[in-house]
């Protein structure tokens, strides 16, 4: 990444950052079993997670950028019970997972133990085989804990990420008469921005008085969907 990229990431990351007084969305990015997911938390605590103040949960599969609700059953130390419910309320599968002290992939790196870094364990279907499950923490932002983020309630962050979303897949296949129509922006031409870009999930974005980012900062959006910046990788 370019020095004045990651100046721009840094610096907005610590804009981001909630106070102990709002809601933080905790995203996660990992992987259950073979497939790539992502988790979000919205936790109201300063430091390590307590039951009572985790007020949601969701996953998605990469692969489908679905929202996937999920209820905390309990909280015991480092262990935490998260359950997948379907449309009935039924159970269908079980999170149980263990914040680490030490990550296993080595993500994180440090002497003494982590925090909220790390999630390791099991998802655990009704009916079925348990697959593995890790994920490392990505950032936080601010966020309601019902679906908005940042400055947007929960019906405009939806109709973002949707864009976003439209976006992605525009550039992906490399469509940039709609790009330039639609958005208004210009594609890269190079090979190594579409293989950067084919490294981000439009979901869940990173978020800050800035704008809101597409993976690493490959693209700018503002909140209403229109292309800010695209950077060169």
């Amino acid at each position: 990444m370019h020095q004045a990229l990651k100046w721009i990431f840094t610096a907005g990351l610590m804009a981001a950052l909630p106070s102990a007084a709002q809601a933080g969305l905790h995203d996660y990015s990992g992987t259950l079993g073979k497939q790539s997911i992502g988790l979000s938390v919205a936790s109201s605590d300063s430091g390590a997670f307590t039951q009572s103040g985790i007020s949601s949960l969701h996953y998605f599969y990469v692969s489908k950028l679905k929202d996937i609700p999920l209820k905390l059953v309990s909280f015991t130390g480092r262990d935490i019970v998260l359950e997948e419910d379907d449309a009935a309320g039924k159970p269908v599968a079980t999170f149980k997972l263990s914040f680490a002290k030490q990550d296993p992939q080595k993500h994180f790196s440090s002497k003494d133990d982590l925090v909220n870094e790390v999630l390791v364990g099991s998802w655990v279907p009704a009916s079925g085989t348990p697959q593995d499950v890790y994920l490392s923490e990505q950032g936080t932002v601010s966020g309601d804990g019902q679906g908005g983020r940042c400055d947007l309630d929960a019906a405009g962050y939806a109709k973002l990420q949707g864009r976003v979303a439209h976006f992605y897949t525009l550039a992906m296949a490399g469509n940039a008469a709609a790009v330039q129509k639609e958005f208004k922006a210009k594609l890269p031409k190079n090979a190594s921005w579409k293989k950067e870009l084919s490294k981000s999930v439009p979901h869940d974005l990173f978020c800050n008085g800035q704008g809101f980012m597409l993976g690493r900062g490959i693209v700018w959006f503002n909140p209403d969907g229109s292309v800010i910046s695209i950077n060169k990788f």
